[in-house]
């Protein structure tokens, strides 16, 4: 996750950006944190890979609703939790479908429930799904976050997800079109894997969703070069 801090307080900022380093070590997930000192300069290198901005609501020349205002107008998308030390300057926040506010000084918790739910929304805003063409009456619409592989058995492809099994005719090849870059990798040739399932991985198999699935040797190195790079290693 991007992480911008927009206030013109250098101590509040300070302090916030701890805050969101702090639960990036406890929590593991990768964050990356810029800090702005008003919000002209915020919107003059607005970057479109943000995902959450902590924006001070009493800054002098352009207040926090105003530079969210003028935000909105470039990303309808990106996260915004407004800093105060009065909750009714934040009140305002739906004007620009802001995600909540916290007021000053700011707890840790406050910082933590935030993000959590930032990533909540991001993730259901990319999320992708399949429709599957179980027969000529049925049809099952999945999430591709929730199927761990999928398999070519015989002329058809048998999906491994949280909920069971799904068989479709179809092409291997024609699904991993769909799906989203560098999150799936091919253990075989007939065999595809979503790498956040990824148990273990020895010499000869590849341990997904209580599964072992074959690991060719030509396609090992390719296999794990995308694991490594699909966990930021």
């Amino acid at each position: 996750m991007t992480i911008d801090i927009v206030d013109d307080n250098a101590s509040d900022a300070e302090r916030l950006k701890g805050l969101v380093e702090r639960y990036a070590k406890e929590s593991g997930v990768q964050m990356s944190v810029r800090s702005f000192k008003n919000g002209m300069s915020f919107l003059e290198h607005y970057s479109a890979d943000t995902d959450v901005v902590f924006l001070d609501v009493e800054m002098p020349i352009m207040n926090g609703i105003d530079v969210a205002k003028k935000l909105r107008e470039t990303d309808t998308g990106v996260c915004i939790v407004f800093v105060t030390n009065h909750a009714q300057f934040a009140l305002k926040g739906y004007l620009v479908n802001a995600l909540d506010y916290v007021i000053k000084p700011i707890s840790y918790y406050g910082v933590v429930d935030r993000l959590k739910r930032a990533a909540v929304m991001l993730r259901k805003r990319t999320e992708k799904y399949l429709l599957l063409n179980l027969s000529s009456t049925e049809v099952v619409r999945i999430s591709v976050g929730d199927f761990s592989f999928v398999e070519k058995v015989s002329n058809y492809l048998v999906y491994h997800t949280t909920e069971g099994e799904y068989q479709t005719r179809g092409a291997l090849k024609e699904v991993e079109e769909l799906l989203p870059e560098r999150c799936f990798s091919r253990c075989i040739s007939g065999c595809l894997v979503n790498l956040g399932y990824v148990e273990k991985v020895t010499h000869t198999s590849v341990f997904v969703g209580g599964f072992e699935l074959p690991l060719a040797r030509q396609r090992k190195k390719k296999f794990m070069i995308e694991l490594a790079e699909y966990y930021g290693g």
